[in-house]
């Protein structure tokens, strides 16, 4: 039921569903009477926790889901095989701890010992063949290319999308669209890390592909179509921004974008942030064609995603930038000049959500903007607490050798130099 649920996009009834699942097996265990029934109610324990963790973030799941597996694993009998699906559940809950961990060398080592058992149950699940191993199988590949790339950064991108072509073809044998197209994500997920740590824009175009191919396996409506095509969105907005001269890329973002708000659930956890990636979208394509129903549409959708209390301070404060950097140029196109002081509310707004959020260069370029805007509406006193304020943050972000911080520091002695 968890499954079902989670693959429908109805998180809280899928979590609900596996805090059940963890009671009964909990309770079953305990009355099991034979050391094959507590393996198997222990094994399938440990994997209800891993998915509790995944969906949850819950810390005292994940250990309790180590625990199981350890205490399992000691009292194996010396002469029995352990089982592939023990393997890949302790793989499962260390890829799990490799996520958890906040250093480099702390989450390689995790994703190092996920991918050796995660390796060692997929080449058990072969041996004993069959159509439900296949899909383990399957299932697994796709954990073990993550596995790789966790272990080894862009060094494993090579295994990882070896892997996950292994899991496609599976997938397609099997006639399971839902795995073909995660698989194909899964290689646009290794393709985008690559570029960010520094790869050339080829991979994005190659992702590009692979986003478009997994769409076209899937249904409408699906909880996957709506993740995929959220990706596939960002992926299109990423790559526009890169090419500010190529019209026709900054034009395929927006209708991919608004579909995706069509896709998502009012009460959905992210459609703050596809709500910002939407506003973003239509501002790009408003710099390349000057529609000018793009500019209040985005400034509709941006207000929109801003003032969710519920979102992440950091989604919150993008979106109170954007508008403000839109209200400017509505502010452009109208011969009234009434959106200054709006801008520069929308840049004050965005600051503290940034401070909040523990992202000083981001609270720098708002804080920046702000002084911008107070100059000619407020005067030079307030435009040069702004940009003092700006300077503060930049210090703390440690880039005050940056482009933006220069320019910061530039108005303030320009301002200075004024008394």
């Amino acid at each position: 039921m968890a499954r079902e649920r989670a693959a429908d996009g109805e998180h809280e009834q899928a979590v609900a569903a596996l805090h059940e699942s963890a009671a009964h097996l909990r309770g079953s265990r305990a009355l099991a009477t034979t050391h094959a029934a507590r393996q198997e109610r222990g094994g399938l324990l440990a994997e209800v926790l891993r998915r509790l963790h995944s969906l949850t973030g819950d810390g005292d799941a994940l250990h309790e889901a180590e625990e199981t597996i350890d205490e399992l694993l000691a009292g194996w009998p010396d002469d029995e095989l352990v089982p592939a699906r023990l393997f890949l559940a302790r793989g499962r809950v260390t890829l799990g701890r490799a996520h958890a961990e906040q250093t480099i060398d702390e989450t390689r080592a995790y994703g190092l010992r996920a991918a050796a058992d995660l390796r060692t149950g997929v080449d058990l699940l072969r041996m004993e063949g069959g159509p439900e191993q296949r899909r383990q199988e399957c299932e697994a590949l796709l954990d073990l290319a993550e596995a790789n790339t966790t272990a080894a950064g862009d060094a494993g991108a090579g295994r990882a999308l070896a892997a996950l072509d292994r899991a496609g073809r599976l997938a397609a044998a099997l006639d399971d669209y839902r795995l073909h197209a995660e698989s194909l994500r899964r290689k646009a997920q290794v393709r985008v890390a690559e570029f960010t740590r520094g790869g050339h824009g080829e991979l994005l175009v190659e992702a590009d592909g692979w986003l478009a191919e997994a769409r076209r396996l899937l249904p409408p409506g699906a909880a996957l179509y709506g993740e995929v095509l959220t990706e596939h969105g960002e992926l299109l907005l990423r790559r526009a921004r890169l090419a500010p001269g190529d019209t026709d890329l900054r034009g395929r973002a927006v209708p991919v974008l608004r579909e995706v708000l069509a896709e998502t659930p009012q009460r959905h956890p992210d459609l703050p942030r596809r709500q910002l990636l939407f506003g973003r979208s239509l501002r790009l394509r408003y710099e390349s064609f000057g529609t000018r129903t793009d500019l209040y549409e985005a400034e509709w959708v941006l207000d929109l995603a801003a003032r969710e209390d519920e979102a992440p301070p950091r989604v919150r404060a993008h979106a109170w930038l954007e508008l403000g950097d839109v209200q400017l140029l509505i502010d452009l196109r109208t011969e009234f000049r009434q959106r200054q002081e709006r801008a520069a509310d929308c840049y004050r707004r965005a600051a503290l959500l940034a401070e909040r959020a523990g992202d000083p260069a981001d609270a720098a370029r708002a804080h920046h903007r702000r002084g911008q805007m107070l100059e000619p509406t407020a005067g030079r006193a307030a435009a040069l607490r702004a940009y003092r304020d700006a300077w503060e943050q930049w210090n703390r972000a440690e880039q005050t050798d940056s482009a933006g911080a220069e320019l910061t520091r530039e108005q303030i002695r320009t301002l200075e130099g004024e008394d």
